[in-house]
């Protein structure tokens, strides 16, 4: 369009409308990308999970075949790592409880002094005879 005065290109440029524009090819790739990365990454997270469970799985401690749960001596004090022993040895978990027989030790009380037990079962023998 050829400029013949100052006028006509001001009104021209007041009438100007700006288009707007496509979405660029490379931000659809890049959004496709994207999806596609995402994807490969949960997959990758989904096989690495099955893969530790199979490894879990594989790897946990067998019971052994004996028909009995051994029993702790009663020198031996309880902790976590017997207890977890005994039920990882038992057929179930019920045999694992029932089972097991712990024998009391005695407390060794120094003497003219009594635990709190004896004075709480004496306590209660007196209550139930009145």
């Amino acid at each position: 369009m050829p400029i013949l005065d100052n006028e006509q290109f001001e009104q021209y440029l007041k009438e100007f409308r700006p288009l707007v524009p496509e979405t660029l090819q490379i931000e659809k790739q890049l959004s496709r990308a994207r999806r596609r990365s995402f994807a490969y990454l949960a997959w990758a997270a989904a096989c690495a999970a099955i893969m530790l469970l199979v490894f879990l799985v594989w790897n946990r401690p067998k019971p052994t075949p004996t028909a009995s749960v051994p029993q702790l001596a009663g020198s031996q004090p309880l902790t976590i790592g017997r207890a977890n022993a005994l039920l990882a040895r038992a057929p179930s978990l019920k045999e694992a409880f029932d089972e097991p027989s712990f024998q009391p030790q005695p407390a060794s009380q120094p003497e003219g002094e009594q635990s709190a037990l004896a004075v709480l079962s004496e306590c209660a023998c007196i209550v139930q005879s009145q």
